[in-house]
């Protein structure tokens, strides 16, 4: 759980339906907005401090803090991606994360040569809509810390929500910032280099867009 106290609790269970803090992380400095765990069980957080922190289990079972990215902006969402990626928010773009020992043999470089599969639309769909990113600083420099993979930059206004359905694909919902109006969803199909391309924009609100969620039988709401 993650409070306006800068702090981020681990609860347990002890003794039937008790639940106790048995830790409690304080690396944010500004209240803590967003928490997102990874398949690979690492947790991220993100707060009003600009900061992203990685956390992971020592040999202990205690989460410590492995790696601290600072933003721009405040972190307002993230949340976890397939194959131990995630992907962050702090205004109307989407940066997906990835881990750089798989980096290199994911991220599309300058001059890649056509791949099986891909044709020369969707690689040009993801040279428009997803950048490397060169705005978050980054701490550590480990073979296993995250670094900017892609970023999604379609949106107007500010991004509020974001959603992985079970087939791949990312949903982002945004709204206004200021004079700048945004009350769509995107959809962002999968690629085969870890990230995504625009493929529709869904409008049906006339106002901010704060949730989304996919049903059971595959609709999203």
């Amino acid at each position: 759980s993650a409070a306006n106290n800068n702090n981020i609790n681990i609860w347990a269970r002890q003794g039937g339906d008790n639940y106790v803090i048995k830790q409690s992380l304080s690396s944010h400095n500004k209240p803590v907005l967003t928490l997102a765990q990874l398949e690979n069980g690492k947790i991220v957080s993100g707060g009003w401090d600009n900061l992203i922190i990685i956390w992971d289990k020592d040999n202990s079972g205690c989460y410590i803090e492995k790696q601290r990215i600072k933003d721009k902006k405040p972190v307002m969402k993230i949340i976890s991606l397939k194959n131990d990626k995630f992907a962050f928010t702090s205004d109307n773009r989407i940066r997906i994360m990835i881990q750089k020992t798989k980096h290199s043999n994911s991220a599309p470089k300058e001059n890649e040569q056509k791949k099986e599969n891909v044709d020369n639309e969707i690689i040009n769909d993801v040279f428009d809509d997803l950048e490397f990113d060169q705005e978050v600083e980054y701490d550590k420099d480990e073979e296993n810390s995250f670094t900017v993979c892609y970023k999604l930059s379609k949106h107007v206004g500010r991004v509020r929500c974001m959603i992985e359905l079970k087939n791949g694909y990312l949903l982002s919902g945004a709204g206004d910032a200021g004079k700048k109006k945004d009350s769509n969803i995107l959809v962002w199909k999968p690629n085969d280099l870890d990230g995504f391309f625009y493929v529709q924009t869904l409008h049906g609100h006339q106002s901010d867009v704060n949730g989304l969620i996919e049903l059971k039988d595959g609709r999203v709401a």
